[in-house]
C-alpha cells in the first residue's frame, strides 16, 4: 500500500558511480515496528535527487501503528550497482 510520509525537509541524494543502469531500494524502519520500502531507478553516472516524502513508499510490515512517518526511523540503501549518497534529515 503507498503511503505518504508528513516530512518537511529530508532529502535524499543518489549517485550511481557505474557505467550501466541500476536501480537503489530504501527501506525505512520505525521505532515502533513499520516497515516500509520505495525503488528508484539509476541511469549510468546519474543522479537522484529528491524528498523522502515524494518517494512511492510501500509498507511491507504493519507490525506498529501501520503508518509511516509517525515514529523515529532510520533508512537502509540497497543498490545493484556501485553508488554513493547523502540524506539530509531536519525537523
Amino acid at each position: 500500500m503507498p503511503c505518504a510520509i508528513p516530512t518537511l525537509a529530508n532529502a535524499i541524494v543518489i549517485t550511481n558511480l557505474d557505467d550501466v543502469d541500476g536501480t537503489a531500494t530504501l527501506t525505512m524502519y520505525e521505532s515502533d515496528g513499520d516497515i516500509a520500502t520505495a525503488t528508484v531507478d539509476l541511469t549510468p553516472h546519474g543522479m537522484v535527487v529528491n524528498l523522502v516524502n515524494n518517494l512511492d513508499w510501500t509498507v511491507t510490515d504493519s507490525s506498529g501503528s501501520g503508518a509511516i512517518g509517525d515514529a523515529r526511523s532510520y533508512i537502509d540503501l540497497s543498490a545493484t550497482v556501485n553508488v554513493d549518497g547523502t540524506a539530509m534529515i531536519t525537523n
